[in-house]
């Protein structure tokens, strides 16, 4: 069990991470920057349960930049970033 929770905890982590680093790509932030914004990415998914929370962050960013991205395609696209961060904890 423990071990479960443990494994869920670094996928959720790394899914987020990932995610951060594609969004930080789309606004044109690489190497530390982006490394920053995933960050900041991560923290903003500790406001609340669930995704909204990063959902909301990245949406305003994108508008910030000029950039439209709707709800559907974040949660797409996490989901893309969750298949590739169990693929590399595995």
């Amino acid at each position: 069990h423990v071990h479960r929770e443990e494994t869920d905890f670094k996928r959720l982590a790394r899914r987020n991470k990932l995610f951060g680093l594609w969004a930080a790509e789309q606004l044109g932030f690489h190497g530390d920057a982006a490394e920053a914004y995933a960050r900041e990415v991560i923290y903003s998914d500790l406001e609340e349960p669930g995704e909204d929370d990063m959902f909301r962050k990245v949406t305003a960013d994108f508008e910030r930049h000029g950039k439209t991205v709707m709800r559907e395609q974040l949660a797409a696209k996490l989901g893309a970033c969750l298949n590739e961060a169990q693929e590399q904890i595995r």
